[in-house]
């Protein structure tokens, strides 16, 4: 009975560590994984696939120039290249988009299968957040990925 408590404990701490990650997730990254960078020309997803930001320089520009006629101009694409919006990683399960999305992130983030690709994607698409990147997958890591599930074990 006591140790079923417990268990109950840890269970609603990392339930609650998923949905906090979740949260901070799709506030970062909604709608960031499905961003690609593509030729221009044929509109084809550049391999290797490179993830990119879609930067908004026609508010700038005063509306002289439509951000989406210079390729290249208004990413962090390359030349000849835009950025499309295509189906997010892994069949489209991994993305921010929704709360169920973000969790099932979240847990392949922290059970490192292909935490690489994740972040590597959110580091990518989001550049101006290098350093909330950074930290958010290495809070993911250790947090949830070593600290919560000792826990978890020593409690069971």
């Amino acid at each position: 009975e006591v140790g079923a408590v417990a268990l109950g404990t840890v269970v609603y701490l990392m339930v609650f560590c998923f949905v906090l990650f979740g949260v901070v997730g799709m506030e970062a990254y909604s709608g960031s994984l499905r961003r690609r960078c593509a030729w221009a020309d044929t509109l084809e997803v550049k391999q290797p696939e490179q993830w990119c930001k879609r930067y908004d320089f026609a508010k700038f520009l005063h509306g002289q120039m439509p951000a989406d006629t210079d390729p290249g101009f208004n990413s962090n694409c390359g030349a000849l290249q835009l950025c499309v919006d295509v189906e997010a990683p892994n069949f489209g399960f991994t993305h921010f988009d929704n709360m169920a999305a973000s969790m099932l992130s979240i847990f392949q983030a922290f059970t490192a299968d292909s935490q690489y690709t994740i972040m590597w994607a959110s580091l990518q698409s989001e550049p101006v957040y290098v350093g909330l990147t950074i930290v958010f997958y290495l809070l993911i890591a250790f947090l949830l990925g070593q600290l919560l599930i000792n826990v978890f074990l020593a409690v069971l």
